[in-house]
C-alpha cells in the first residue's frame, strides 16, 4: 500500500524454498504468482551434474531420494554416532591433505573442515593437529591459558584461524591481521610470542602470491585472538 501510495517499484530477487516463511507467511511466493513473476530455472551454482538433480529432487521434499543420490555420488557419508562421523572426517581430511596438499598454505586455501558447532569443531581442531604432531609436522609449541580455563595449545607449522582485526598498517607496524585470516605459525619466541604468516595473490610475484607476517603477543592470543584453523563453523 505504501509503495503504491508513493509511486514505488518494488522488485524483490530470491527463492521461496531456500529459507521458507515462518508459519501461514510466504508474501514471496504469493506475489509471485500474483504477478506471474520471472522463474531462473538452470543451476549455475553446482557444477556436476548429479548434484544439480539431487537438489532438484530435493526442492521437490523428496529429501530421502535426494539424500541417497549424494550418498551414491559419495557426496554423503551416513555415521552411526558423533564420533564416528568426526573420525571419518578427519580420516578423509588426513588422505586429502596427503594426496593433494602437502603443503600447509595450500592446505589452508584449497580444504577446510566445517562443522555446525563449536565443541564439534573445537574437537575436529584438535584431532587435526594430532596427526599433524603425531607426523612430525610440527615444531615446538606453547600452551596459552585462556579465560573460564580453557587453554589452547599452538606449534609451529600450525594452521591457525585470526579472530579479531588489527589494523596494524595505520599504524605503522605492518599489514593488517583480519579476522577471519587463516594462516600458520611460522616461529614463536622466548616469551611465548607467535609470529604467523599468510599467503596473498599477487600476480606480480611470479609465484602468484606474496606472503605478510605479523607477530601476536601472548596476552593476545590468551585473550582469544587466535584459534586453531582446521576447522570452523
Amino acid at each position: 500500500a505504501e509503495a503504491a501510495r508513493t509511486g514505488t517499484k518494488v522488485v524483490a530477487i530470491g527463492d521461496h524454498l531456500q529459507l521458507q516463511a515462518v508459519g501461514v507467511g510466504g508474501w514471496f511466493r504469493e506475489i509471485h504468482r500474483i504477478v506471474n513473476g520471472l522463474t531462473l530455472t538452470e543451476n549455475r551454482r553446482q557444477e556436476d551434474a548429479a548434484e544439480r538433480q539431487a537438489l532438484e529432487i530435493w526442492r521437490t521434499g523428496d529429501h530421502r531420494l535426494a539424500l541417497e543420490l549424494l550418498a551414491a555420488g559419495g557426496r554423503v557419508h551416513a555415521a552411526e554416532t558423533a564420533d564416528e562421523a568426526r573420525s571419518q572426517i578427519l580420516t578423509t581430511w588426513d588422505e586429502l591433505r596427503g594426496s593433494r596438499w602437502p603443503d600447509t598454505y595450500d592446505l589452508i586455501q584449497h580444504l577446510v573442515v566445517l562443522a555446525a558447532r563449536n565443541s564439534d569443531v573445537d574437537a575436529l581442531n584438535l584431532g587435526a593437529q594430532q596427526i599433524r604432531r603425531a607426523a612430525g609436522e610440527l615444531g615446538d609449541e606453547h600452551t596459552y591459558a585462556m579465560p573460564g580455563g580453557d587453554s589452547i595449545t599452538l606449534a609451529v607449522g600450525d594452521a591457525v584461524r585470526i579472530r579479531v582485526n588489527d589494523y596494524r598498517s595505520r599504524r605503522g607496524e605492518g599489514p593488517d591481521m583480519l579476522n577471519g585470516y587463516r594462516a600458520m605459525v611460522t616461529a614463536i619466541d622466548d616469551e611465548h610470542r607467535l609470529e604467523v604468516t599468510w599467503r596473498v595473490r599477487d600476480r606480480r610475484e611470479e609465484s602468484g602470491y606474496r606472503y605478510e607476517s605479523g607477530w601476536m603477543t601472548s596476552d593476545q592470543i590468551a585473550s582469544g585472538s587466535l584459534s586453531l584453523g582446521y576447522a570452523m563453523t
